[in-house]
């Protein structure tokens, strides 16, 4: 989601001087832009060094991440951050998937820019897009739209809040909540329901789901499943099995076969990243007239 931020940014005819991302190579392929320097944030020191001297503005996109306290002093209103949620609702690591989890996604689905301040998402609210899921939405297709919300925000509000256009909203501190993440939640182990494993993979992410041979579940050995395939009937108490493209095994209510990832996944992937790039820089040269 965030690459297709930083094409509407570029295209919109504004400059980037540094990116710390956890795909530095990746996304300097993509941008192809050789005077921005890609660093590994996996790789820099905790807590994160200081931004560039030439950097007059600092974003972050989706990140886990928090950004010390003299990166928010040094960059003060000019620090902004997107969540991809309506705030003041699900503040947090998880937003996307606690929606999806409690089918709140048609409700508080959708992008929010906000300044950056000490507390998490708490900051001054810039601009917000909803983007709610519909009823027949599949979870890529969802996650494409609000990248590109992402980008409109970007280009047009952010940008007129940080040319003094625009003025960002001190967010209500008894609304909202935010939403905790619980370990372990989003795997699918043998405690799951079948319904619950269907709504983890509805977002086609890769998931892990950890198996041992012998049925049962442990953190030594695991394998990525990233699709629902079919409920086979009750639990069997049989062995889990799995092959190159599926994944058989008992949940708490049912067997159930859940498919591996596969080339196909990979090329279509591939498919609407591009198509995704390719609006968000139509978006980007569009903010330009």
């Amino acid at each position: 989601m965030a690459e297709a931020v930083l094409h509407a940014w570029i295209a919109s005819g504004r400059q980037i001087a540094e990116v710390w991302s956890g795909e530095p190579e990746r996304l300097g392929k993509a941008l192809g832009h050789p005077h921005i320097v890609f660093r590994d944030i996996g790789a820099l020191r905790s807590p994160l060094p200081d931004a560039p001297a030439t950097a007059d503005t600092l974003f972050t996109l989706f990140t886990l991440r928090i950004v010390p306290p003299r990166l928010i002093e040094r960059f003060g209103r000019r620090g902004v951050n997107f969540h991809p949620a309506l705030l003041p609702f699900y503040k947090g690591a998880v937003p996307r998937l606690a929606m999806l989890k409690e089918e709140a996604a048609g409700r508080h689905g959708g992008v929010t820019a906000h300044v950056i301040e000490s507390g998490l998402d708490e900051g001054p609210i810039i601009a917000q897009a909803a983007v709610r899921l519909g009823p027949t939405e599949t979870g890529p297709a969802w996650e494409d739209r609000l990248a590109l919300a992402a980008a409109r925000l970007m280009v047009v509000d952010v940008v007129a809040f940080l040319d003094g256009r625009g003025r960002a909203v001190p967010q209500d501190p008894e609304a909202g909540f935010y939403r905790r993440r619980i370990p372990g939640e989003f795997l699918i182990d043998s405690q799951k329901s079948v319904a619950e494993a269907e709504k983890i993979l509805w977002t086609g992410r890769r998931t892990v789901f950890v198996c041992r041979p012998d049925g049962g579940f442990s953190g030594r050995s695991h394998t990525f499943v990233n699709r629902f395939g079919r409920r086979l009937g009750p639990p069997t108490g049989k062995a889990a099995v799995w092959t190159p493209f599926r994944a058989e095994l008992d949940l708490a209510d049912g067997r159930v076969s859940l498919l591996r990832p596969s080339p196909g996944d990979k090329i279509m992937a591939a498919f609407r990243r591009r198509r995704r790039i390719r609006r968000a820089r139509s978006i980007g040269r569009a903010a330009q007239l």
